[in-house]
């Protein structure tokens, strides 16, 4: 299954509604494959391919000039904030692994909130921001992993 963000209902997701049409299917993929006993990281390699895309994403809009200085500089936060969650990805991975749902959990929830302050920046800086879909899979991709830590053993 790919990550959250390449699913192309995503892309048009309205809401919460739609997305937790998503993420039923992705709970219900999750559990079929062996209750995630066969292999525990899936959500964390779904995640890790959603935020290392998301990376790529922020790298090449940087390369590209980035917009204007307030979007740049929201963009340079981001690029920041989402190398910090790739990095975090094999040490959450080896956390559910070892059936350390505590630890995954922090390394879960410490990568839903980079990525709403990424997003927040915008906000902040009152500029549109490029990257408000891929934020919200990645967070809701982050928070469902969190839900389903406790099927994952």
């Amino acid at each position: 299954m790919r990550a959250l963000g390449s699913d192309n209902r995503s892309r048009n997701a309205q809401g919460q509604v739609d997305l937790s049409i998503i993420a039923v299917d992705l709970r219900k993929y999750v559990c079929n494959t062996a209750r995630l006993r066969a292999r525990k990281s899936g959500l964390v390699d779904l995640l890790m391919a959603n935020v290392t895309s998301t990376a790529a994403m922020i790298d090449g809009l940087l390369q590209k000039g980035g917009g204007d200085a307030s979007t740049t500089k929201c963009l340079r936060s981001c690029q920041a904030l989402y190398r910090g969650v790739v990095g975090r990805q094999p040490g959450c991975a080896a956390a559910v692994k070892k059936g350390k749902y505590g630890e995954a959990k922090s390394s879960l929830e410490q990568s839903a909130s980079a990525v709403k302050e990424c997003e927040d920046g915008f906000g902040r800086s009152h500029v549109a921001s490029p990257l408000t879909v891929e934020d919200d899979n990645t967070f809701q991709l982050a928070k469902l992993a969190v839900a389903l830590l406790p099927y994952a053993g």
